[in-house]
């Protein structure tokens, strides 16, 4: 249920507003880290939580928060108006049929397709409010990853003026027009949800008895996981390719882009044809973002890489993770397969399994990959192209995961924004990467990983024996003190160490 607060019931409402305020330090403060004024140590409101401020919220039957936004008057102190004005090139829209949206807030604590729900609820609640009371233009502020998304939903939005940097992260102001014809748009984008549905009620009592559970792993979440493993690898095993939609969390693509903001503008634009001229690339994820060990260990994404790589191999490793962006007048890139970078057999063993992770939205228009369905099939390699090539447009928050036997290619962009997105593979264990990962995380960083993440990106061995340090697995780097002298210790699969046992054995009894 989506409650509407304003100046005339927020006495009824005290407990769910003091978990809103609770819950927009915790996403705005703590993980998007915006220099905000916190009240009490616990509450992030500012001076535009006056008694005019409209609410829009989303909360439990116990209070607790799950998603909300906020309405301010435009014919009165606000964002956009107060704070941000040179963010727009002509007079920022005020009056009586004029609200500025802010502070849209999702509970970190739901999961992706429940975010998306509320976020849904929440826009669908807001657009028929305003169109009830005669509201008829939106205003707001927001940075790119979250503008580049209200921008394709279906309404009639622009931006007021150049994208510019707020605190090192591009912003921009925009404004939404709204009318009859404005929740049809808003449905054909899946946007709009007319009402409040029991399935609703439903799906949000699931998700507390779940959270609930947490950090512990209930059986049918287990379950549902390993089925969602094992559909998804095999729709890659067919098809070469899939796109997983709402994989990971908003705030987590939020961070990401804050984090790597500065990078990607320093960094060079490429040199070569294959890599092009309009196109910035860097590694080295791990350091330079702690969020970037969301997507490199996401349960899911590993369970699909064993399945698909882990017939080849002891275990599989990081091979990369890089930024890309595609700027404005980049060519369509070469085709190509990312196996062809090692000169082992092709059509039978799979070497590497990518993921691009958008941190934009990937369109047709601005460059998003080109993925040629079924090429990754034994023989197909000797033959060019017979169809042309899928389109994979997808927004932040999907995965596109393909086989290093598939063929793709960054499509160019003719659009006047830039694709932004990160691509992270697992590769076989045995394999050089084509990352120098110890290069780039030497033990000194190395060290404030997990046990986990420091063996995926190679302080460990592939059985029997390959990438050693002295005899031992490389994690001893990570361990403290390294001795002078270490006893070099077997490292072998299990069907060797049988074979071993039965040879010892063998010697031991004195057989011939």
């Amino acid at each position: 249920m989506i409650q509407i607060i304003t100046k005339e019931n927020k006495q009824k409402f005290e407990k769910q507003l003091l978990h809103m305020f609770e819950e927009r330090k915790l996403v705005f403060v703590d993980l998007l880290k915006w220099e905000l004024a916190i009240t009490d140590g616990r509450f992030e409101i500012d001076q535009f939580d006056d008694e005019y401020a409209i609410y829009l919220l989303a909360s439990h039957e116990d209070g607790s928060h799950l998603g909300s936004m906020r309405l301010l008057r435009t014919d009165r102190p606000h964002i956009l108006g107060s704070c941000f004005a040179h963010l727009s090139d002509k007079p920022v829209p005020t009056g009586a049929d004029t609200l500025e949206v802010t502070r849209l807030c999702l509970s970190p604590r739901l999961r992706a397709a429940e975010r998306r729900y509320v976020r849904n609820q929440l826009i669908s609640a807001m657009t028929d409010y305003a169109l009830g009371n005669r509201i008829h233009i939106l205003t707001g502020v927001a940075r790119l990853s979250w503008l580049a998304q209200i921008l394709r939903m279906g309404w009639r939005c622009e931006t007021l003026g150049k994208m510019q940097s707020v605190d090192g992260t591009l912003t921009g102001a925009f404004r939404i027009d709204l009318d009859r014809d404005t929740p049809a748009g808003l449905a054909n984008m899946g946007v709009y949800l007319p009402g409040t549905s029991a399935a609703f009620e439903e799906r949000i009592q699931e998700f507390r008895r779940v959270a609930a559970s947490r950090p512990s792993k209930l059986p049918s979440e287990a379950s549902e996981l390993e089925r969602a493993i094992d559909w998804w690898s095999e729709a890659v095993k067919a098809d070469g390719y899939c796109i997983i939609p709402d994989a990971i969390h908003p705030e987590t693509i939020a961070i990401l882009n804050d984090d790597l903001d500065a990078r990607f503008t320093s960094t060079p634009f490429c040199e070569g044809g294959f890599y092009g001229p309009r196109t910035k690339r860097f590694g080295s994820l791990l350091k330079r973002s702690k969020a970037a060990a969301d997507l490199i260990q996401h349960p899911l994404i590993l369970g699909i890489a064993q399945n698909l790589l882990g017939p080849w191999c002891d275990r599989y490793n990081l091979n990369l993770s890089q930024g890309i962006e595609i700027h404005p007048g980049a060519p369509t890139q070469f085709p190509h397969r990312d196996q062809d970078m090692w000169q082992g057999e092709k059509g039978r063993v799979e070497y590497l399994l990518n993921i691009m992770w958008p941190l934009t939205e990937f369109t047709a228009e601005n460059g998003a990959t080109r993925i040629w369905p079924g090429s990754h099939h034994p023989g197909a390699a000797d033959l060019p192209p017979s169809e042309k090539p899928v389109v994979a447009e997808m927004s932040p928050g999907s995965a596109l995961v393909f086989l290093g036997s598939t063929l793709h290619a960054a499509g160019g962009n003719y659009a006047s924004s830039v694709r932004r997105g990160l691509i992270v593979s697992y590769c076989l264990g045995w394999l050089k990467p084509f990352e120098n990962q110890w290069l780039c995380y030497p033990p000194e960083i190395a060290r404030t990983f997990s046990p986990e993440l420091a063996e995926l990106i190679g302080y460990s061995q592939h059985r029997p024996n390959l990438g050693n340090y002295e005899g031992q697995s490389p994690i001893v780097l990570l361990n403290g003190p390294v001795p002078e002298y270490m006893a070099a210790a077997d490292a072998l699969r299990p069907d060797q160490q049988a074979q071993l046992d039965e040879f010892v054995a063998g010697q031991e009894r004195g057989d011939a």
